[in-house]
């Protein structure tokens, strides 16, 4: 995902039980007293000029779409140098069963290049740690 010198954002819902139930796994694995934890990566770059800025956003929802925890990077720069992998285990549900995770991530160039010149993002994945 290419970003520009605007702030460009992609935003995706899980759910949980449905993702499971395709992978042959029951979801009743997400009900034991203490969840699996769930491992957020992606891998990001920084634009292709002066290097970019990038921002995650992570919810993780219980069935009624209460958020139960939460991981934020805030604004970051980013290199064009090297990817950087951005990492995060979810594992504090406040005693909830987790259902839905929210993914919503957004980069742009810091030099309001015309363009595709700013942050790039990749391998953006949700893990169930069993």
């Amino acid at each position: 995902f290419q970003t520009s010198y605007g702030w460009c954002r992609r935003r995706q819902i899980i759910d949980l039980d449905k993702a499971l139930t395709e992978c042959g796994i029951n979801p009743a694995v997400l009900r034991l007293e203490n969840p699996p934890p769930l491992e957020i990566t992606t891998y990001v770059i920084g634009g292709q000029v002066e290097g970019g800025l990038y921002a995650l956003e992570c919810l993780v929802f219980d069935d009624q779409k209460n958020v139960i925890c939460e991981f934020d990077t805030a604004q970051i720069e980013v290199a064009v140098t090297h990817w950087v992998q951005i990492r995060k285990i979810l594992k504090e549900f406040k005693g909830k069963v987790p259902r839905y995770v929210q993914w919503t991530d957004a980069g742009k160039d810091k030099v309001y290049w015309a363009g595709y010149f700013g942050t790039c993002m990749t391998g953006a994945a949700v893990h169930l740690l069993l």
